[in-house]
């Protein structure tokens, strides 16, 4: 279609990429919430309140997106979340928010029984510093820090969408400036064409490269993180098997994962004392 006030081109969203964001929403909350449903279980094994108290368990979730996570969370405590901005969907919730940065958290030493971060650690520049952050936040006797993180086999089941999405957006491109070209506007459709060619096969989060993000999130690395910040893991358990929600390679549920393959992890780590 032509504006005829600019005199450009204009096309038509596509069916499939309106409702993709959609289908890709609805996907991310329901494996969030099946997450925290086989994670409750082993969190509950943990966590507990100082001995002589008998105030409920203080959690702060870090990186709490939209919230899909909040309603389990506020069945074993006290919940405090937190993120870079808050999510419109959180409006009406009455868990209390809190604006702030996880490498700059601002809370008091020891603060925190339970330190949760769901799909935070691999998206953050400063791993190190993030997680000493939210060591510190920890009670050092009795609190733990629950992370749920992406490993290596997550990244090679994001192939199938990354060349699907990679291929659409190419098509898209030469099918614009062939358009362009039709109509004499003089340019050159193949001196536009985007760097990144279809198959070329890239990373997530922190980690630009396919073949970096898969050497730094296999378990073993993550347990050396861990360590290198004062963190003991003292559980360790099998999740889910699942790619990007974008583009679902398998069926995610509660049956593939008692399989024993997994692409992500729960590690329970409990702050190292002196």
């Amino acid at each position: 279609l032509r504006d005829s006030s600019a005199g450009k081109l204009q096309l038509k969203a596509e069916p499939m990429f309106i409702r993709r964001p959609i289908r890709e929403e609805s996907e991310r909350r329901r494996r969030r919430r099946l997450e925290i449903s086989i994670a409750s279980d082993a969190l509950r094994r943990f966590i507990r309140s100082p001995a002589g108290t008998n105030r409920r368990p203080r959690i702060l979730e870090v990186g709490t997106g939209k919230g899909c996570q909040l309603k389990q969370l506020n069945a074993m405590g006290d919940v405090v979340a937190s993120d870079l901005v808050r999510d419109p969907k959180l409006a009406d919730v009455e868990t209390p928010f809190v604006w702030c940065d996880i490498t700059r958290a601002p809370f008091v030493d020891g603060a925190f029984d339970l330190v949760y971060c769901c799909h935070v650690l691999d998206s953050v520049v400063d791993l190190k510093c993030a997680l000493t952050e939210m060591r510190r936040v920890c009670a050092p006797r009795h609190g733990i820090v629950a992370a749920i993180v992406a490993t290596s086999l997550w990244i090679w089941l994001s192939i199938p969408f990354q060349v699907l999405d990679q291929s659409a957006a190419l098509l898209r491109h030469l099918r614009v400036s062939r358009r362009q070209h039709s109509v004499g506007s003089g340019c050159d459709h193949r001196s536009r064409l985007p760097a990144r060619k279809p198959g070329l096969l890239r990373g997530h989060g922190r980690y630009r490269g396919f073949w970096e993000f898969h050497c730094g999130c296999r378990p073993a690395e993550w347990r050396k993180q861990f360590k290198e910040s004062g963190l003991d893991v003292v559980h360790e358990e099998r999740l889910l098997l699942c790619g990007p929600s974008q583009c679902p390679v398998v069926p995610t549920s509660r049956w593939v994962a008692k399989m024993g393959i997994s692409s992500e992890r729960l590690f329970i780590l409990r702050p190292r004392t002196a």
